[in-house]
């Protein structure tokens, strides 16, 4: 499999589904420490996804031994990214 290119993130539903519960786990845990004390934060928390708002970050998809170098502009979204 090919590493990733720059604006794909290699991410499968599974990898997805992953993030998702970590989320959720991090949501719990800030809401139980009293850092999320509103709705609207908790909703943002859940629906913003942090990645997009990186410029570089790396990313190892299941069959890939080691991690790619993932390059992003925030300023330039794209569909992907």
């Amino acid at each position: 499999m090919a590493p990733p290119q720059p604006g794909d993130s290699g991410m499968t539903p599974a990898d997805e589904a992953d993030v998702q519960q970590f989320v959720e786990r991090y949501v719990h845990q800030l809401k139980t420490e009293g850092a999320i004390r509103s709705p609207a934060v908790e909703r943002a928390f859940r629906s913003v996804e942090r990645h997009r708002l990186l410029e570089t970050f790396y990313h190892r998809p299941v069959e890939a031994p080691d991690f790619a170098l993932v390059q992003h502009d925030p300023s330039i979204p794209t569909p992907s990214t």
